[in-house]
């Protein structure tokens, strides 16, 4: 548990996290109840995955460089497409075609965004990988644990292997995350979560 003291000057930003639903996703990932504490269910996995996304994007106010490439491709395709549009008046782009909006959820893969994540929250992350003895947090492992929840969607299938063993250090990220939006100092953030999550093993 986090002593009161020491987040007491960021409880109104935890209080306003929470009501604008910025937590929602994290307190979805609360255990239902004691015996589900040490239990991964699918259910979970997916969870994670939706709440690894939204933290991506938490914090809209801080722009990565790759966000902003991503944007300038954006802007280049509209452009593209109004270009094409002025010389083509035989075909109506917008009503005609999808083309136009085929790229308005242009982004990065998830895999690549908890890749991101990860290396903004290494600290915490390898800690409990280090203590708990679990795979390294590393682009191949985040891609099984990223088709873990797929295959489930998509095809119904649960393959575990080892891709539920990531689950700790990515719920990790996710606190890591929220406390980072509430204004939390890193050391502060990774030292309470760390001692919260490696108080139970």
């Amino acid at each position: 548990m986090i002593p009161i003291f020491s987040i007491f000057d960021y409880i109104p930003n935890l209080i306003e996290g929470i009501v604008n639903g910025k937590a929602d996703t994290l307190l979805e990932l609360l255990p239902e109840n004691n015996e589900m504490v040490n239990r991964i269910s699918i259910k979970n996995v997916q969870d994670l995955c939706t709440a690894l996304e939204v933290t991506y994007h938490l914090d809209d106010k801080r722009s990565r460089e790759k966000d902003v490439l991503i944007e300038e491709i954006k802007k280049n395709i509209k452009k593209t497409i109004a270009d094409f549009s002025k010389s083509h008046s035989e075909i109506d782009v917008n009503k005609e075609t999808t083309i136009s909006s085929a790229f308005q959820y242009l982004d990065y893969t998830l895999k690549q965004k908890i890749l991101t994540l990860y290396n903004e929250n290494r600290e915490v992350a390898d800690a409990i990988v280090s203590k708990c003895v679990l795979p390294q947090v590393d682009e191949t492992n985040i891609a099984s644990f990223v088709k873990l929840r797929n295959n489930k969607t998509h095809s119904g299938t649960v393959e575990w292997g080892d891709s539920a063993k990531l689950y700790a250090p990515l719920l990790a990220i996710v606190y890591a995350g929220f406390f980072k939006y509430i204004g939390l100092p890193d050391e502060i953030n990774y030292m309470y979560i760390i001692a919260d999550f490696l108080g139970g093993v």
